[in-house]
Protein backbone atom coordinates (compact mmCIF):
# COMPACT_ATOMS: atom_id res chain seq x y z
CA UNK A 1 0.00 0.00 0.00
CA UNK A 2 1.25 3.47 -0.92
CA UNK A 3 2.62 5.73 1.81
CA UNK A 4 1.47 9.35 1.70
CA UNK A 5 2.46 12.41 3.72
CA UNK A 6 0.44 15.29 5.04
CA UNK A 7 0.98 18.19 7.42
CA UNK A 8 -0.62 17.63 10.80
CA UNK A 9 -2.14 21.12 10.46
CA UNK A 10 -4.26 19.68 7.65
CA UNK A 11 -5.43 16.74 9.79
CA UNK A 12 -6.57 18.03 13.20
CA UNK A 13 -8.27 14.66 13.76
CA UNK A 14 -4.79 13.11 14.05
CA UNK A 15 -3.46 15.38 16.82
CA UNK A 16 -4.54 13.20 19.76
CA UNK A 17 -3.14 10.06 18.07
CA UNK A 18 0.22 11.78 17.62
CA UNK A 19 0.13 13.14 21.19
CA UNK A 20 -0.49 9.61 22.52
CA UNK A 21 2.51 8.30 20.56
CA UNK A 22 4.77 11.12 21.76
CA UNK A 23 3.66 10.70 25.35
CA UNK A 24 4.28 6.95 25.12
CA UNK A 25 7.80 7.48 23.76
CA UNK A 26 9.02 10.42 25.84
CA UNK A 27 6.27 12.12 27.86
CA UNK A 28 5.95 9.60 30.67
CA UNK A 29 9.24 10.88 32.09
CA UNK A 30 7.85 14.42 32.49
CA UNK A 31 5.92 15.01 35.69
CA UNK A 32 2.40 16.27 35.05
CA UNK A 33 2.54 15.35 31.37
CA UNK A 34 -0.45 13.80 29.62
CA UNK A 35 -1.44 13.13 26.01
CA UNK A 36 -4.12 15.82 26.35
CA UNK A 37 -1.59 18.45 27.46
CA UNK A 38 0.74 17.43 24.62
CA UNK A 39 -2.17 17.71 22.16
CA UNK A 40 -2.90 21.27 23.38
CA UNK A 41 0.76 22.21 22.85
CA UNK A 42 0.81 20.67 19.38
CA UNK A 43 -2.39 22.45 18.32
CA UNK A 44 -0.89 25.79 19.40
CA UNK A 45 2.13 25.22 17.10
CA UNK A 46 0.83 23.49 13.96
CA UNK A 47 1.11 25.43 10.73
CA UNK A 48 1.02 24.82 7.00
CA UNK A 49 3.56 27.48 6.08
CA UNK A 50 6.07 27.98 8.90
CA UNK A 51 8.24 26.06 11.36
CA UNK A 52 7.79 23.88 13.28
CA UNK A 53 6.47 21.67 10.52
CA UNK A 54 4.66 18.54 11.74
CA UNK A 55 4.43 15.73 9.18
CA UNK A 56 2.32 12.57 9.39
CA UNK A 57 2.71 9.41 7.32
CA UNK A 58 -0.53 7.81 6.14
CA UNK A 59 -1.07 4.36 4.69
CA UNK A 60 -4.58 3.76 3.42
CA UNK A 61 -6.66 5.70 5.94
CA UNK A 62 -4.36 4.93 8.87
CA UNK A 63 -1.81 7.32 10.37
CA UNK A 64 1.39 5.26 10.69
CA UNK A 65 4.11 7.75 11.66
CA UNK A 66 5.01 11.27 12.70
CA UNK A 67 8.03 13.56 12.59
CA UNK A 68 8.75 17.27 12.82
CA UNK A 69 11.09 19.85 11.39
CA UNK A 70 11.74 22.05 14.41
CA UNK A 71 13.63 25.20 15.32
CA UNK A 72 16.51 25.36 17.86
CA UNK A 73 15.84 22.17 19.81
CA UNK A 74 18.95 21.99 22.02
CA UNK A 75 19.93 25.08 24.03
CA UNK A 76 23.61 24.13 23.89
CA UNK A 77 23.50 24.49 20.08
CA UNK A 78 22.07 27.96 19.62
CA UNK A 79 23.69 28.22 16.16
CA UNK A 80 21.90 25.09 14.87
CA UNK A 81 18.56 26.37 13.69
CA UNK A 82 16.76 23.45 12.00
CA UNK A 83 16.23 20.05 13.62
CA UNK A 84 14.55 16.80 12.72
CA UNK A 85 12.74 15.63 15.82
CA UNK A 86 9.92 13.70 17.45
CA UNK A 87 10.17 10.88 14.92
CA UNK A 88 7.84 8.10 15.99
CA UNK A 89 6.45 5.05 14.23
CA UNK A 90 4.20 2.82 16.37
CA UNK A 91 5.59 -0.66 17.07
CA UNK A 92 3.13 -2.48 14.79
CA UNK A 93 4.36 -0.41 11.82
CA UNK A 94 8.12 -0.59 12.44
CA UNK A 95 10.40 -2.46 10.07
CA UNK A 96 8.36 -1.44 7.01
CA UNK A 97 10.47 1.53 5.86
CA UNK A 98 8.04 4.11 7.23
CA UNK A 99 10.66 5.81 9.44
CA UNK A 100 13.11 6.13 6.53
CA UNK A 101 10.40 7.46 4.23
CA UNK A 102 9.26 9.97 6.86
CA UNK A 103 12.83 11.20 7.43
CA UNK A 104 13.33 11.60 3.67
CA UNK A 105 10.03 13.50 3.38
CA UNK A 106 11.02 15.91 6.16
CA UNK A 107 14.43 16.41 4.52
CA UNK A 108 12.67 17.12 1.20
CA UNK A 109 10.31 19.65 2.79
CA UNK A 110 13.22 21.33 4.58
CA UNK A 111 15.23 21.58 1.37
CA UNK A 112 12.18 23.11 -0.40
CA UNK A 113 12.07 25.80 2.28
CA UNK A 114 15.75 26.66 1.97
CA UNK A 115 17.12 24.71 4.93
CA UNK A 116 20.81 24.03 4.28
CA UNK A 117 21.72 22.07 7.42
CA UNK A 118 19.47 19.79 9.43
CA UNK A 119 20.46 18.45 12.87
CA UNK A 120 19.01 15.78 15.14
CA UNK A 121 19.65 14.09 18.46
CA UNK A 122 19.27 10.37 19.00
CA UNK A 123 19.67 8.03 21.95
CA UNK A 124 21.01 5.46 19.47
CA UNK A 125 24.67 6.25 20.07
CA UNK A 126 25.74 4.36 16.94
CA UNK A 127 23.47 6.57 14.82
CA UNK A 128 21.08 3.72 14.02
CA UNK A 129 18.80 4.36 11.07
CA UNK A 130 20.07 7.91 10.67
CA UNK A 131 23.62 6.81 9.85
CA UNK A 132 22.21 4.46 7.19
CA UNK A 133 20.45 7.46 5.63
CA UNK A 134 23.61 9.58 5.39
CA UNK A 135 23.53 11.56 8.65
CA UNK A 136 26.96 12.31 10.15
CA UNK A 137 27.86 12.36 13.85
CA UNK A 138 28.80 15.71 15.38
CA UNK A 139 29.29 14.89 19.06
CA UNK A 140 27.94 12.83 21.91
CA UNK A 141 26.53 14.84 24.80
CA UNK A 142 24.72 14.33 28.05
CA UNK A 143 21.62 16.44 27.53
CA UNK A 144 19.03 16.67 30.31
CA UNK A 145 20.54 13.59 31.93
CA UNK A 146 20.44 11.42 28.80
CA UNK A 147 23.37 10.44 26.57
CA UNK A 148 22.56 11.44 23.00
CA UNK A 149 24.41 11.57 19.72
CA UNK A 150 23.98 14.83 17.81
CA UNK A 151 24.02 14.27 14.06
CA UNK A 152 23.69 16.47 11.00
CA UNK A 153 22.91 16.32 7.32
CA UNK A 154 23.96 18.98 4.86
CA UNK A 155 20.99 19.60 2.56
CA UNK A 156 22.61 22.14 0.29
CA UNK A 157 25.89 23.95 0.12
CA UNK A 158 26.35 27.56 -0.81
CA UNK A 159 29.02 27.75 -3.48
CA UNK A 160 30.98 31.00 -3.47
CA UNK A 161 33.88 31.45 -5.93
CA UNK A 162 34.48 27.72 -6.07
CA UNK A 163 34.44 27.26 -2.29
CA UNK A 164 31.75 25.93 0.01
CA UNK A 165 30.32 28.40 2.48
CA UNK A 166 29.14 26.28 5.39
CA UNK A 167 26.13 27.41 7.43
CA UNK A 168 27.57 26.75 10.88
CA UNK A 169 30.87 26.08 12.63
CA UNK A 170 29.63 22.58 13.51
CA UNK A 171 29.15 21.44 9.92
CA UNK A 172 32.37 19.45 9.85
CA UNK A 173 32.33 16.28 11.91
CA UNK A 174 34.73 16.70 14.83
CA UNK A 175 36.34 13.40 15.67
CA UNK A 176 38.34 12.42 18.72
CA UNK A 177 42.08 11.77 18.45
CA UNK A 178 43.04 8.37 16.98
CA UNK A 179 44.37 7.10 20.32
CA UNK A 180 41.30 8.04 22.36
CA UNK A 181 40.49 4.42 23.23
CA UNK A 182 37.06 4.54 21.57
CA UNK A 183 36.03 1.18 20.10
CA UNK A 184 32.46 1.89 18.88
CA UNK A 185 31.19 1.62 15.32
CA UNK A 186 31.82 5.33 14.68
CA UNK A 187 35.06 7.15 15.21
CA UNK A 188 34.78 8.66 18.67
CA UNK A 189 33.08 12.03 18.78
CA UNK A 190 33.73 14.64 21.44
CA UNK A 191 31.55 14.56 24.53
CA UNK A 192 30.31 17.36 26.68
CA UNK A 193 27.62 17.85 29.28
CA UNK A 194 24.65 20.16 29.06
CA UNK A 195 25.67 23.72 29.91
Amino acid sequence: MKLEFQLLAERPDAVLTVANWLHGEWGQEVEGSSPEKLAEGIVSRVSVDQFPMHVIAIQGNEIVGFGALKIRVMKIYEDREHWLGSLVVPGEHRGKGIGSALINEIVRRGRERGVSLLSLQTEELDGGLYSKLGWKPVEQVNYRGIEVLVMERLLRSNWVAGEVSLPSPHTTTRLSPPNSGHTGPYPAVPRRSEE
